[in-house]
């Protein structure tokens, strides 16, 4: 299957569409060995942006339902 690069450079049009593209990139994951901590850092606050954009959205959604 052939990939469209042009589609994945696309800018998301919606906060779903942008979390979704977040996880592709900077999936949750566990440090592997041989990353120096500074990469181990780095990473982990990278995930921490997406899991606090995820946790807006989670909490967004519930707000939502209640009403």
């Amino acid at each position: 299957m052939a990939i469209n690069h042009e589609e994945e450079d696309l800018f998301p049009y919606t906060g779903s569409q942008l979390l979704e593209k977040l996880n592709k990139v900077f999936p949750e994951q566990s440090a592997k060995l041989g990353m120096s901590q500074e990469e181990i850092w780095f990473k982990g606050g990278q995930r921490s942006v997406v899991n606090w954009l995820q946790e807006l959205k989670d909490r967004e959604n519930n707000q939502d339902e209640e009403v």
